[in-house]
């Protein structure tokens, strides 16, 4: 007799709605890097999800680095943001 049991579908979508998955094209800040913590707090647009390896795949609009992957716990959403001074919905840093 087996105890193991398979999530109901209902369970299931919930918790594939849990994850919370980021929209291509839209911007995160990094946080929580350990490996790398000086790009903690910088800006990244997200390119695509890469299921089979739950990483995400982003671009580094102000050039710190070519693309590169991340776990979503990495990656701290970021709202619509726009430069106060240029209306710029892209490429934004810190201290754009």
């Amino acid at each position: 007799l087996s105890t193991s049991r398979a999530q109901p579908p209902l369970q299931q979508e919930m918790s594939a709605k849990s994850l919370d998955l980021l929209e291509p094209d839209s911007l995160a800040r990094l946080q929580g890097l350990k490996s790398a913590p000086e790009l903690n707090g910088v800006l990244v647009k997200i390119v695509k999800y890469l299921p089979d390896r739950e990483r995400y795949l982003v671009d580094f609009p102000s050039g710190e680095r070519k693309r590169a992957t991340f776990a979503r716990t990495c990656l701290s959403p970021e709202g619509t943001e726009r430069c106060a001074e240029c209306g710029a919905s892209e490429g934004l840093t810190a201290d754009h």
